[in-house]
């Protein structure tokens, strides 16, 4: 009974954290230029400001079209050339640039993704065209992405926010809360929760009547409010899968018969340690962030 439960309760869990985290769209019309006034890069701008800076971005769009906005997250992903770029640092660097940006919109977006395209830094990470030019223990682009997604989990520690990866391009991403979710934060969850008219779960059939019902929208816009608020306080932790590959074959020869999310686990652990390129965060990591992201990972390698 409890085992089948237990069954019960993880499938429920994973429906929930497929559609707040692997689903850019979460199911929905999406207009990745709206002006939505709730993440926490768009706070950084005033209303006026992200309304032009939203125009450039579109604008770009319509002439180049090779990028993806990662809202939730804040990152930007551009395909050509392949990098991802932080939405706080883009944010920030088009209101430093101040009545040029506004009146300029597009050549100010312009003007920042060729900055970012001429170095890396905190906030920017350069991809690398056709990372993976053919399998490696058995891995595909698609396995070799699961590894990585397997590697940057950490079952049973508590602010992992959420996480994405992307086998075409090349990187992943964890979402990360170090430290205790804000009593504010916890508030407005609590106050969306009071909003949901969910049965609860009791058997299998729950499960199918959970999954196949629309959510209520006063609880999903109550929803997206908290985890606007919340995104104030996370980072983002960015991985390029090329360069942790590079260190592959050298960690899997200290490492024999371990599976590799194990060794990419590994690899990408001593990346972090020596802050070797590679990665990067969406803000100026914090220490106890920086630790924190150590023991994501050290908690998933067993060597």
């Amino acid at each position: 009974m409890w085992i089948a439960l237990g069954v019960v309760a993880a499938v429920v869990v994973g429906v929930a954290l497929w559609w707040r985290f692997r689903d850019p769209l979460r199911g929905e019309s999406f207009d990745q230029f709206e002006v939505n006034r709730l993440w926490g890069w768009e706070l950084r701008l005033s209303e006026e400001e992200e309304i032009a800076f939203m125009a450039g971005l579109g604008a770009y769009d319509n002439e180049v079209g090779s990028f993806f906005i990662h809202g939730e997250h804040g990152v930007l992903s551009l395909y050509h050339p392949p990098m991802l770029i932080s939405m706080h640092l883009m944010a920030d660097r088009f209101k430093a640039m101040g009545p040029a940006a506004m009146s300029d919109p597009a050549g100010a977006v312009r003007h920042l993704f060729g900055q970012a395209a001429a170095r890396e830094s905190v906030g920017v990470l350069h991809l690398r065209e056709n990372w993976l030019p053919c399998e490696i223990d058995g891995m595909d682009k698609y396995g070799f992405r699961d590894a990585m997604s397997d590697a940057l989990s950490a079952p049973g520690v508590d602010g992992v926010e959420g996480g994405y990866g992307e086998e075409d391009s090349g990187y992943g991403m964890v979402v990360v809360l170090a430290g205790d979710t804000p009593e504010s934060v916890q508030a407005m969850y609590d106050q969306a929760s009071d909003l949901s008219t969910s049965e609860p779960i009791r058997d299998r059939l729950d499960v199918v009547k959970a999954v196949l019902e629309e959510p209520e929208p006063e609880y999903v816009e109550a929803l997206n409010r908290a985890d606007g608020e919340k995104s104030r306080y996370t980072n983002t932790l960015l991985v390029d899968y090329a360069r942790v590959l590079d260190r592959y074959a050298a960690t899997r020869t200290q490492m024999q018969g371990a599976k590799p999310s194990d060794v990419l686990g590994a690899a990408l652990s001593r990346m972090l340690a020596e802050q070797a390129p590679g990665t990067t965060w969406t803000r100026q990591p914090s220490q106890e962030e920086q630790e924190f992201a150590m023991q994501i990972i050290a908690t998933r390698v067993r060597y």
